[in-house]
């Protein structure tokens, strides 16, 4: 485990996966906690290292990481030597974590220290992935996920599937024709303002009637548990408020839905 100032990646550094740097950019308005699920070289650590400076404002706030070789009594120490500065824990291969580190980092969330995790689909981590076939067997595949229990899962306030990166990017990138590569800073300009009237608005989380009729129909279709639900209405608002709008509006509620489709899978 590490704590780091290191340079921050850039979101223009990343290769296409405009979803998922929406989603951070989202998520950064409430200091959100995030999971990242994708297969091997898809982008993850790069986004959840791009979450870092949005979070900061710019500025560097301490990084510690966590992996499979980590124990809670290293994680709690780390945490003390950093204590009152700005904090954000990033959890690699969240499945494979030990299960009292996943309920340390569960307790982490609760004191509003944000956290971004990555996870593979699968064991084998190509499961959905176009450019080579998964191995696992659905028992395999189960197990694995399995091993993020529902009060660990309900630590995350969005979901992001992150696809590989396609060839379109790719040959877009090497051209020098790729589209809206934003730089942090660019997106800061829009965001700081909006976290601010997230600050103050942070309480009003009713939408409007035509927003709250869509929230009820996806809870219907899609089986959403209250946490989900309460989740689901707090990133609205932090939409509404990159928006500037004082109003939850469906479309604000259902770019927030889409940030938790991985209910179904996991």
């Amino acid at each position: 485990m590490k704590t780091t100032r290191n340079k921050q990646q850039d979101l223009s550094e990343i290769i296409g996966q405009e979803h998922a740097k929406r989603a951070i950019e989202v998520a950064s308005v409430s200091k959100a906690n995030v999971l990242l699920v994708g297969s091997p070289g898809a982008g993850k650590s790069m986004l959840a290292e791009a979450y870092q400076g949005l979070l900061g404002n710019g500025e560097p706030i301490e990084v510690i990481r966590v992996s499979i070789s980590d124990t809670v009594k290293s994680l709690k120490q780390r945490i003390k030597d950093i204590e009152g500065r700005d904090t954000l824990i990033i959890a690699d291969e969240l499945p494979e974590l030990k299960k009292d580190v996943l309920l340390y980092i569960k307790e982490l969330a609760q004191q509003n220290i944000p956290v971004v995790a990555t996870m593979h689909p699968c064991p084998c981590g190509y499961l959905g992935d176009p450019r080579k076939e998964c191995c696992c067997t659905p028992s395999q595949i189960t197990k694995y996920r399995g091993n993020v229990s529902g009060s660990i899962w309900e630590v995350f306030d969005i979901h992001v599937e992150v696809p590989p990166v396609s060839l379109r990017d790719i040959c877009n990138n090497i051209n020098g024709t790729s589209y809206m590569q934003e730089t942090t800073e660019n997106v800061l300009i829009r965001l700081i303002p909006s976290r601010e009237r997230y600050r103050v608005n942070q309480d009003n989380l009713k939408p409007c009637q035509d927003g709250l009729n869509l929230l009820a129909t996806a809870c219907q279709k899609l089986g959403f548990s209250a946490k989900a639900v309460s989740k689901i209405l707090r990133i609205s608002r932090a939409i509404a408020d990159l928006d500037q709008e004082d109003t939850i509006k469906p479309h604000h509620v259902s770019e927030a839905i889409q940030y938790r489709t991985l209910d179904r899978h996991v």
